[in-house]
């Protein structure tokens, strides 16, 4: 099953031997490959090159000829939005310059990379930095400040599901989509109505079905509303709550690289916060 991915990745290359010099060569040849363009702006010593909104890169055009011979240039600095089916960073890892992202000093002394992807199909948000300290993904904390100068955030596909075995329960079901509607609603749910798959009379599910856009302001009133959903649910012994929101920045602050995450936990809402 294809899935569609997207993709922000910033990266600076050093020049300075035949190992950086391998890597920009492969990262010229995934340039090249990469479909589903949103925004590319390539500067090599100096000379910027910059495109959107292109299927990919045109044969025979400037930035072509550039990435078909990168590795001669000593200063190439890289920043590429795209949205495409199946190039995440499993994908990148086996078949592009990731793969040789290694532990070499000389290498990881001169390259920076950074990307963020996110899917139409889970829930979750990979994040990958590279620098001296070679090749990880960056972890969530509980400093809010690291992205409080960030407006906005996305979550593509949250994950939302309820489960009871108590189909007959009314009172149960109604309560529960009142304040889940509530919590949305605050979470920048287009319509609640028709973000809400409910079929928990059939079959003991409501289903949470849409994207999601917020304010950083509004991230602490999401949680405690999810929190009352929760202190909602445990009254059940037969009712249990998934819920995972893994958004990243948009609107002006589209290209940073940083998440937010609201969770549950031991039926505790946390809310974690990543910057790289």
């Amino acid at each position: 099953m294809s899935f569609e991915v997207n993709t922000y990745e910033e990266m600076k290359i050093n020049n300075v031997n035949e190992k950086t010099a391998s890597i920009a060569f492969q990262v010229g040849e995934y340039l090249i490959k990469t479909w589903g363009i949103n925004s590319i702006r390539l500067i090599a010593d100096g000379e910027e090159f910059c495109e959107t909104d292109v299927s990919s890169i045109s044969e025979g055009s400037d930035l072509h000829k550039v990435c078909e011979k990168l590795g001669s240039y000593k200063n190439i600095s890289l920043t590429l939005s795209s949205t495409n089916n199946g190039m995440g960073p499993g994908w990148r890892m086996l078949n592009t310059f990731m793969k040789n992202l290694s532990d070499d000093e000389e290498i990881k002394a001169n390259v920076i990379y950074k990307s963020i992807d996110y899917y139409d199909t889970d829930s979750y948000v990979d994040m990958y930095l590279y620098d001296e300290n070679g090749l990880r993904q960056p972890e969530y904390s509980e400093s809010f400040e690291c992205i409080a100068d960030i407006e906005y955030w996305y979550c593509y596909t949250p994950e939302i599901y309820i489960g009871s075995d108590e189909t007959d329960n009314t009172e149960l079901h109604d309560r529960i989509i009142d304040i889940l509607k509530q919590a949305i609603d605050e979470a920048g749910a287009w319509d609640s109505d028709s973000f809400i798959d409910d079929i928990f009379e059939d079959y003991g599910e409501i289903i949470g079905s849409g994207s999601l856009s917020f304010s950083t302001e509004s991230i602490a009133k999401i949680a405690g509303l999810f929190q009352n959903l929760v202190d909602e649910i445990k009254r059940s012994d037969t009712t249990e709550l998934r819920l995972t929101i893994e958004a990243v920045p948009c609107g002006e602050d589209e290209y940073k690289f940083a998440s937010v995450l609201i969770g549950i936990k031991d039926e505790e809402v946390f809310v974690r916060y990543c910057r790289f």
